[in-house]
């Protein structure tokens, strides 16, 4: 039985979640529907990127995951359906997937325009793909190959002296997730003290740690998380919420000589 995931920008108080998936049923009854989230900023790509990115492989293979966040296709961006991994997503080629894929896809195909709808052009393309897909349908036939638009606003910049990155993600409890990697800080840092600033020289922090009450309540922590990237947090306080942090606010690393080993 075919799995369909959902991640749009459309919150659940429209009426775009229910049309997508009656349409969706109704020309492919016996697929399973999973919605990961709608709660993404409206057009935050960023975000869109980073929950695709880092819960698309918990699917099976064969799963077919559907982006709705900057969800209408135009002359500019197009909506394509791509293959990698053995998983297939679709969505609008503005760059959001060169966010949320590290490997080359086997295959992007442009989709063609299928019976628009003015206001939500993008929902006979969903149907379109996901009824091919899903009845285990070549995607080359989907339309034409394309090249995949690349988006480098997350990238972390670095020189010997430290690393710049932003805010790429925050949770449900106001943890801020960089965009740094433990690799790159690892990398650059090559054992060296080092001072963590956040938005502004006052958020400042010198030390990894392994776990959140490793500090005192109130207190800033950084740590590398699940997906080994550079977390900074507030021990049970809402670090995001509180120093009006959202995704871009920019997180500074200045490695020092002194060295800590």
């Amino acid at each position: 039985m075919p799995i369909v995931t959902l991640t749009t920008d459309w919150s659940s108080g429209d009426y775009y979640i229910a049309q997508l998936k009656g349409a969706i049923l109704q020309t492919c009854p016996n697929v399973t529907i999973v919605d990961i989230t709608h709660y993404i900023q409206p057009f935050n790509s960023i975000q869109a990127g980073f929950i695709l990115r880092n819960t698309y492989n918990a699917f099976p293979l064969g799963t077919i995951h559907l982006l709705g966040v900057n969800s209408e296709p135009s002359p500019r961006n197009k909506m394509v359906a791509i293959h990698v991994n053995g998983h297939f997503f679709v969505g609008i080629n503005d760059g959001v997937f060169s966010l949320a894929l590290d490997d080359t896809p086997d295959y992007i195909i442009e989709l063609p325009d299928v019976d628009a709808m003015p206001g939500f052009r993008a929902l006979p393309l969903f149907v379109y793909a996901t009824q091919e897909l899903s009845a285990s349908k070549s995607i080359t036939g989907l339309g034409k190959p394309c090249e995949l638009k690349k988006d480098i606003r997350t990238n972390a910049n670095y020189d010997d002296t430290g690393i710049s990155g932003i805010v790429a993600y925050i949770d449900v409890f106001g943890n801020a997730i960089s965009n740094i990697t433990r690799e790159l800080f690892e990398k650059v840092g090559r054992g060296r003290a080092f001072e963590i600033t956040v938005q502004s020289n006052h958020n400042r922090i010198t030390h990894i740690s392994e776990y959140y009450d490793d500090v005192p309540m109130g207190s800033l922590i950084a740590i590398f998380n699940s997906f080994d990237l550079l977390e900074i947090a507030m021990n049970q306080v809402n670090f995001a919420k509180l120093e009006n942090l959202d995704t871009y606010s920019s997180i500074r690393i200045k490695f020092l000589n002194d060295r800590l080993f």
